[in-house]
C-alpha cells in the first residue's frame, strides 16, 4: 500500500514548481506588513477603516511547506480590502513592493480566490489521511477520486488562467501515474469503501464508472467483486462457528419431509392439474433466504443513514448478530492505514534535513524521546500545550528555589576540606 499522503504531497510539489506571479506578490505584501510593528499597526488601521472584523492577522508562510502557503493565502484574502487601502494611502508600501514586482492588484486577488479552493482540497485530504486515531480507509477512495475529478475540471476549464491550468496539468500527470492504471490499484482500499454501510458496492461502482473508460471500469468492478467474494469465503471457512453453520444449513428433517411430499403427492397432483400452477407453488415454498450468503444480505440491505457523528467502527461492533463474518472482515480491512507519515512530513516540499542538533542525540536519548511520545499519544486525555508549558515553568521555578543553596565541598588554601554553601548562579 503506497502512502496516500506522500503521493498527494508529490502532486502538490509538482504543481507548485511554477508558482504564479500573483502568489509571489501576495507573499511580498504579507512580508512587508509583518516586517515591523509600525507597519503592522498601519495595516491594522487600514483594516479597521474597511470594517474588517477578524481577530486573526495575516501570517507568513514557509516556502518549503505548502500548507503554510495555503494558510497565508487564506488569511490574506480576508484582508484584501486592507491591502488595497494600504496601496492607495501608504506610499512607502507601494514603493517598497515595486522592487519585487509590485503590490497585488484586483486580478491577483481573483487568481488567489480561484486557486485557494483547489489547494484546500489537498490540504483537507492530507489532514484526513495523516490522522492516526480514526479510520481513514473507508474515505480513501472517495477523497482520492474527488481530487482527480477536481484536477480534470481545472484542466478543462478554459475560463481559468493559464497559470492555474498549467498547475493542474502538472498535478494530473502525477495523479495519473499512481491511480490511472486499474491493474496497479490496491483493491482492498475500494473494498473498505464497500464495507462502509452508508455506501456499499453501488457507490464504489458509480465512482469507478465516472473515473475510467467503460472497459477498465468493468475490469476493476469485476475484480472488486471477485476479491470481496474470496475474502468472505475465507473468513466464512475460518471463523464460522458451529451454531452459525447449523442455522445456515437448516432443518434436515423438514427438507426430507418436503421431498417425500413432493414425491407421491406431486405425482397424484400432476394428474389433471395445471403444471404452471404446481411450479409456482413449489418455487414459493422454497426459503430463498437460506440460499443467500451473509455478504449478499449485507449488499442487498438499505444503506445506513448519513450523519455527522457516524462512527463506522461503532456500527460494525453492533452487527455481531447480523453480520458475524463480515464484522470480522471489516475489523481487519478497516485497520489498514492509508498513510504512514505525519501531517508535518506530508506537507513538506523539501527533503529530510538532518540538522546538527539531531545528529548530536545519543541512542539512549532518542529511545527516551520515542517512548515519551508513545506514552503521550496513548493517553486519552487531551494534550493542551499551554497548560503543559505553564506547569513546566512552575516546576522549573520550584527547582531553582530548592537549589539556590546547596551544600558543596570547598578546599581552602590550606587544603582543609570545609562544608560550606554558596549561591548558585
Amino acid at each position: 500500500m503506497r502512502c496516500a499522503a506522500h503521493i498527494l504531497n508529490l502532486a502538490v510539489k509538482d504543481g507548485l514548481k511554477d508558482v504564479d506571479d500573483s502568489i509571489m506578490r501576495v507573499r511580498a505584501a504579507v512580508k512587508y506588513v509583518r516586517s515591523s510593528p509600525a507597519r503592522l499597526q498601519k495595516f491594522q488601521s487600514c483594516a479597521k477603516e474597511e470594517n474588517i472584523d477578524s481577530k486573526s492577522l495575516v501570517c507568513l508562510d514557509v516556502e518549503m511547506r505548502w500548507n503554510s502557503t495555503y494558510s497565508m493565502l487564506k488569511s490574506a484574502l480576508v484582508f484584501k480590502k486592507a491591502f488595497r487601502n494600504m496601496k492607495t494611502k501608504y506610499l512607502p508600501y507601494t514603493k517598497e513592493l515595486r522592487k519585487v514586482g509590485g503590490s497585488p492588484d484586483d486580478e491577483d486577488w481573483d487568481k488567489v480566490a480561484s486557486f485557494l479552493p483547489f489547494l484546500e482540497i489537498f490540504y483537507d485530504t492530507t489532514l484526513s489521511f495523516s490522522g492516526s486515531r480514526y479510520v481513514t480507509g473507508n474515505t480513501f477512495v472517495e477523497q482520492i477520486y474527488d481530487i482527480g475529478y477536481t484536477i480534470n475540471h481545472y484542466v478543462d476549464d478554459l475560463q481559468l488562467s493559464d497559470g492555474l491550468r498549467s498547475m493542474a496539468r502538472q498535478m494530473k500527470l502525477k495523479f495519473d501515474k499512481y491511480w490511472a492504471n486499474v491493474n496497479h490499484l490496491n483493491v482492498l482500499m475500494i473494498i473498505s469503501l464497500v464495507l462502509d454501510p452508508r455506501h456499499k458496492l453501488r457507490y464504489a461502482e458509480w465512482i469507478i464508472l465516472r473515473s475510467y473508460d467503460p472497459t477498465n471500469a468493468f475490469v476493476l468492478c469485476q475484480r472488486i467483486k471477485d476479491v470481496l467474494k474470496k475474502l468472505f469465503d475465507f473468513y466464512a471457512a475460518t471463523h464460522l462457528s458451529s451454531t452459525q453453520k447449523t442455522s445456515c444449513t437448516g432443518n434436515p428433517n423438514s427438507s426430507s419431509r418436503g421431498q417425500t411430499q413432493g414425491g407421491e403427492g406431486e405425482v397424484r397432483k400432476l394428474k389433471g392439474t395445471n403444471l404452471r400452477k404446481d411450479y409456482v407453488n413449489e418455487i414459493e415454498s422454497i426459503d430463498t433466504s437460506e440460499t443467500m450468503t451473509e455478504l449478499d444480505i449485507y449488499l442487498g440491505d438499505n444503506c445506513a443513514r448519513e450523519s455527522d457523528d457516524f462512527d463506522i467502527l461503532v456500527w460494525w461492533s453492533m452487527q455481531t448478530n447480523n453480520y458475524p463474518i463480515l464484522m470480522r472482515l471489516a475489523r481487519d480491512v478497516l485497520a489498514i492505514p492509508v498513510s504512514t507519515v505525519a501531517s508535518e512530513s506530508a506537507f513538506s516540499t523539501g527533503g529530510r534535513v538532518l540538522a546538527s542538533f539531531r545528529t548530536s542525540l545519543t541512542p539512549r536519548l532518542v529511545e527516551a524521546l520515542i517512548c515519551t511520545q508513545d506514552w503521550v499519544r496513548a493517553s486519552h486525555d487531551p494534550i493542551i500545550i499551554e497548560e503543559n508549558l505553564l506547569s513546566l515553568e512552575n516546576m522549573e521555578e520550584e527547582m531553582q528555589d530548592l537549589t539556590l543553596e546547596q551544600p558543596t565541598i570547598v578546599i581552602d588554601e590550606t587544603n582543609e576540606v570545609l562544608d560550606t554553601t554558596h549561591e548558585l548562579s
